[in-house]
Parts: structure tokens; sequence; C-alpha cells
């Protein structure tokens, strides 16, 4: 290898070492709070390890942050609207699935109304034993 070849290599690898540097820097300058690190290709790989560990944990700092505000506040609501609406299900369904089966009970009986009245009460009843056992279930529950 002669000296143009080493001195051409060189300079690729110092031109690559300088673009490494400049979106290091730009990193550093976008995330904010961050100290901008002088990382000159001189420094060697050492610099720019640091100013990468560096803007590492600056986002990770930021992105706890971020999920400590809104992970909070979202849970819960998620977890006291996931369940009123399995509570109001349960009571509807049940309530229609105990006329729907007193409504077959008439039918196949040949009565009157009062299976479907006794269907409705049963599945009222099995409906509000079940939103007393869901409630329970989740009582005092929170997302971390």
């Amino acid at each position: 290898m002669d000296d143009e070849t080493a001195g051409k290599e060189l300079s690729e690898e110092e031109a690559e070492a300088e673009r490494v540097r400049a979106k290091v820097e730009s990193m550093l300058g976008k995330v904010g709070g961050a100290t901008r690190a002088a990382v000159s290709p001189a420094d060697g790989h050492d610099d720019l390890e640091e100013a990468l560990d560096r803007l590492k944990q600056t986002a990770q700092a930021k992105r706890h942050d971020y999920r400590k505000k809104t992970d909070y506040a979202h849970s819960e609501a998620s977890v006291g609207t996931a369940v009123g609406f399995a509570v109001a299900y349960n009571l509807v369904g049940c309530v229609l699935g105990g006329w729907l089966l007193g409504f077959g009970f008439d039918k196949v009986t040949n009565g009157t109304y009062w299976g479907q009245v006794g269907g409705i009460i049963f599945g009222a009843v099995a409906g509000i034993g079940g939103a007393v056992l869901l409630i329970l279930r989740s009582g005092g529950k929170k997302r971390a």
C-alpha cells in the first residue's frame, strides 16, 4: 500500500467521523437540556461513545417522564371505564337473556306471559349478582 492510498483512506475515515459528529451534535441539540459535546475526529471514538451515551440517557429520562405523566391518568380512567361497561353489558345481557328464555318457555308450553316475566326477574337477579362480582373482582386494582 503506498502513501497516497493510505492518505485517501484516512481522509474518508475523517469524513465519516465528521458526519457522525455532526449527527450526534444535531441530536443533542434537538433533545434540549443536554449539553452539546464538542467532538472532533482527532478525539477518537471514546468521545463519540460518551456523547451517544449521554444522548441515550437523556432520551430515556424524557421517555420515562412522559410515560409517568400519561400512564397514571390513562390507567385509572381506562380501568373504571372498562368495569362500568362490563357491568352495563352484563345487566342488559342477563335481562334480555332471561326474557328470551321466558319467551321460549311460553312458546313451548303454550303458556301466557308469565314465563317472560319470570325470565326477566331471573335475568335481573343474575345480572345484579354478576355485576356485584365484577365490581368486587376489580375493586382497588390499578395498572402500574
